[in-house]
């Protein structure tokens, strides 16, 4: 590339045939060219090749299309062109559209040459008379090193393909690219590829693009239906006639595939499509000995890796599908059409008879999501809304899928899967509770050898996905599975394996990370059985510790309606009165109670501890549960002298029926250790806390939260006493472990960074403090709400904290926020109003502001007063 060329040829992958086109049409006529697909060679430096090309080429033709706007590569390559020739006098950039596309901005005034839709010869004249007149004498080399002279792209050789353009393609770019790449390398393994995935993913659809794409690379283009032996016979019969190989008359299958395959072995420029091959052997059969040309197969079937290489096709990606849904019923109502390609799992299928159907009926995509929320799996099969570019609907194409894999086990587990949740369904599951499974699928999950010849029979065909361990199914197999079978009988199989698995045990941190894998499942299962009647008291349970497990990591807006669910089960098949509805109350109320919205909370607390008390008995661990949510709910509102007694019985409860060493113990007495720290009773709460810690370490760990809990409210009593030294190492051990097992993101995190930036605004670490506060609002406001007490007391401390440093017009606002907040949620007398109505009041205080303060002056003396009344009742005790 050192010696001066004519052209530099600019493209993009997309476009390479017709940039080898028209650089050979170029070269034929005497021009030298620079094109990437002939001049770079592999091992060689990309920049450096691209920029010498630039230097050493007189002119830079531009392969324009829609995507060659889109790469930047490109975008730097025809920029260079125009830099050195902005007003265009010179001709040093030639732009040649080969596919329908409006150049803007700086290439839009430009003449350009077209190529497109227009026969190889036109096409040839346009671009030669295009570019300029200048001719060199000599006739250079061919750089491409091949005298074979490439078709015209778009023109198509001898074929028999059964299907026309799908004008409607969609996406699929890379695996295009990697079929076209795979070929070019022209290794052996190479020349037979396999397109694999899902019925109904589209990968008939990709094998004829490429071939409309690529046709004019080949002298011969075969499509055969390889589903059996006979239409594979049919398809080798029609082309060994059609070439004259045998004569009409001949119909012995030797004598005619030893005529395709000696055709084949003295011809090297074709290409044979095998279409829905399900069978290597059979195929195999069929194959010629040695691969002269190139062959792709399409199949449900992955193994064909014996043959060839496997290309895996899964369903659309989201961008894909939304294009496509455009581009095929002309509504560019994108958030709509990604809503309903998202419902309908991505699937090509399921998305060309919902385009179909949408684009005749002239209705919107919310319209069809609805029909499909109503009709499911059914409003497929609505007669004449096929296309062109699919012979089956989706039952139908899966339904021969899962005929084909036989074995009644395999059956089986698919209709288990189907009412799972469609991805991360761990294979343990089916193990762990086999004695809930039907035989033989029961005895086969025992069996190591036996179950994975199962699951990779499964996979093989493409019915589910393994990845890890977990299994996964496409949702709209999962529909066309269960639309089949006896639900109430399959659906009872999964409420037992989920009832015997889905058990939440705070105290045990071991079983957490394999509990969460289980929510999806429950939560599936459960809303399938909501349409079902089928053992409602086990459904009931599965609600509930599903809906345990989000409210413990304080995802409440998910656990509320589970809570609620939960509980009109159990009035509904138990009654009002029962334990377990009692459960269900308290736990509901404890998720109120988190979220700050205490009016609701209490009187659920009250009535689960009047069931209790009256089922149970009055000294029962439910019992005290109950009590001890109520009395820090009363703490949590300041209603102090309620709160103690209620809390020293939930102790005695607890000490006397799970023993003074159990988790329960350490939560009440740590609620008691508060109320007193809160009181300044701080002798009192010392002792209790210290306690609380020992129990939990011991009971459940150094890393449990309930150990972070404790050691925080420690760490509160000795910051208050001015302890600082002895209160940060327990601080940030507190944040550790709570940041490990709960998460960043967790309120209780949240809680603890706070405590710890008070700390250091108390020590007049300013710096350090501002990044915990802002970090600890920024929690709260998303995990707990705007309006949550907790994001009021940030809010609070952030502003206490701007005020310090003289920031008194950042600190105004937050303290306005906190107040309203507390106001709404606690009350206009709680302490914690009083706190920031005070803070705000200091705050106009140290600004000399008496107007502003007089506003709040009364607010503080009544609520000074009211705490008062509060501490005297509690010295009169």
């Amino acid at each position: 590339m050192d010696s001066k060329k004519n052209f530099f040829i600019s493209y993009t992958k997309a476009d390479a045939e017709f940039a080898k086109w028209v650089a050979w049409q170029l070269e034929a006529k005497g021009y030298t060219t620079v094109i990437q697909a002939w001049d770079f060679k592999p091992g060689t430096n990309f920049i450096n090749n691209m920029d010498k090309a630039l230097k050493n080429c007189e002119k830079l033709i531009a392969i324009i299309s829609p995507d060659y706007f889109k790469s930047l590569s490109c975008q730097a390559e025809w920029t260079a062109a125009f830099t050195k020739d902005p007003s265009g006098e010179k001709g040093l950039l030639i732009p040649v559209r080969v596919r329908e596309c409006k150049p803007e901005g700086l290439l839009a005034p430009i003449v350009y040459i077209d190529i497109f839709d227009v026969e190889e010869k036109e096409a040839a004249e346009r671009l030669l008379d295009g570019i300029s007149t200048e001719r060199p004498k000599g006739k250079p080399v061919f750089p491409g090193g091949s005298t074979n002279k490439p078709n015209f792209p778009g023109k198509l050789p001898f074929n028999n393909l059964p299907f026309r353009k799908n004008v409607n393609f969609t996406g699929r770019e890379d695996i295009l690219y990697g079929i076209r790449d795979s070929f070019e390398q022209g290794q052996y393994t190479s020349l037979t590829q396999a397109v694999s995935g899902l019925g109904g993913v589209g990968k008939t659809q990709i094998a004829l693009e490429y071939a409309f794409r690529y046709g004019h690379l080949y002298g011969t283009i075969w499509w055969v239906n390889a589903e059996d032996s006979q239409s594979l016979m049919v398809s080798y019969s029609s082309f060994a006639y059609k070439n004259g190989l045998v004569g009409r008359e001949v119909t012995e299958k030797d004598i005619i595939l030893e005529a395709v395959w000696n055709w084949m072995s003295g011809h090297e420029n074709w290409l044979f499509i095998y279409d829905n091959a399900e069978d290597v052997r059979m195929l195999d059969e069929y194959l010629p000995r040695m691969v002269t040309g190139h062959i792709l197969i399409t199949s449900r079937y992955t193994n064909w890796s014996g043959l060839g290489e496997v290309l895996p096709v899964d369903v659309f990606n989201a961008e894909e599908a939304e294009n496509f849904f455009i581009k095929r019923t002309g509504i560019a109502d994108r958030k709509s059409a990604a809503m309903l390609a998202d419902a309908l799992g991505y699937l090509p299928l399921a998305l060309e008879q919902a385009a179909v159907y949408i684009a005749e009926n002239k209705i919107t995509y919310e319209k069809y999501l609805d029909m499909f929320n109503e009709y499911k799996i059914g409003i497929f099969e609505e007669d004449g809304y096929s296309s062109n570019s699919y012979n089956s609907t989706v039952a139908v194409t899966w339904n021969i899928s899962i005929r084909k894999i036989g074995g009644k086990s395999s059956e089986q587990l698919l209709n288990i899967c189907s009412f799972f949740a469609p991805y991360n369904i761990d294979r343990q599951i089916f193990t762990e509770s086999s004695k809930y499974l039907p035989e033989p699928l029961s005895s086969e999950v025992l069996n190591d050898l036996k179950y994975n010849r199962l699951i990779s029979g499964l996979a093989q065909y493409s019915l589910i996905k393994l990845q890890d361990g977990k299994l996964s199914i496409h949702r709209l197999l999962q529909e066309v599975i269960r639309q089949s079978v006896d639900k109430k009988y399959w659906l009872g199989c999964c409420i037992n394996i989920l009832y015997e698995l889905c058990h939440f045990d705070y105290n045990n941190r071991n079983t957490w990370d394999k509990f969460s894998g289980l929510i999806p499942h429950a939560l599936s299962i459960a809303r399938h059985s909501d349409e079902v009647s089928v053992e409602l008291e086990k459904v009931a349970f599965i609600y509930n510790e599903a809906a345990s497990w989000l409210s413990y990591n304080a995802v409440y807006k998910e656990a509320e309606p589970l809570y609620i669910r939960a509980l009109e089960i159990r009035k509904e098949v138990l009654g009002a009165d029962h334990p377990s509805t009692a459960t269900s109350l308290n736990n509901l109320a404890l998720l109120y109670h988190n979220q700050g919205r205490y009016k609701e909370a209490e009187p659920l607390y009250k009535r689960a501890i009047e069931i209790c008390e009256k089922a149970l008995g009055a000294n029962q661990p439910d019992t005290a549960n109950s009590l001890n949510n109520l009395a820090l709910l009363c703490y949590n509102q300041g209603r102090y002298e309620e709160a103690e007694p209620l809390n020293k019985r939930a102790i005695e409860i607890f000490e006397k029926v799970l023993g003074t060493n159990h988790p329960s113990t350490a939560a009440s007495l740590n609620n008691l250790a508060l109320l007193c720290y809160n009181q300044g009773r701080y002798e009192e709460a010392e002792p209790l806390y210290k306690r609380a810690i020992e129990i939990c370490e011991k009971a459940l760990g150094a890393n449990h939260p309930d150990t972070a809990t404790s050691l925080n409210n420690l760490t509160l009593l000795y910051h208050n006493q001015g302890r600082y030294e002895e209160a940060e190492p327990l601080y940030k051990r507190a944040i550790e472990i709570c940041e490990k097992v709960l998460g960043e993101n967790h309120p209780n995190t949240a809680t603890f960074l706070n405590n710890l930036a008070l700390l250091y605004n108390n020590q007049g670490r300013y710096e350090e403090a501002e990044p915990l506060y802002i970090r600890a609002l920024e929690i709260c406001e998303k995990a707990l709400g705007a309006n949550h007490p907790d994001t009021a007391t940030s809010l609070n401390n952030l502003a206490g904290l701007y005020d310090n440093q003289g920031r008194y017009k950042e600190a105004e606002p937050l303290y306005k926020r906190a107040i309203e907040i507390y106001e709404k949620a606690l009350g206009a007398n709680h302490p914690d109003t009083a706190t920031s109505l005070n803070n705000l009041a200091g705050l106009y205080d140290n600004q000399g502001s008496m107007k502003k303060l007089s506003r709040y002056i009364k607010g503080i003396l009544y609520s000074i007063i009211q705490l008062i009344i509060i501490i005297n009742d509690e010295h009169r005790k």
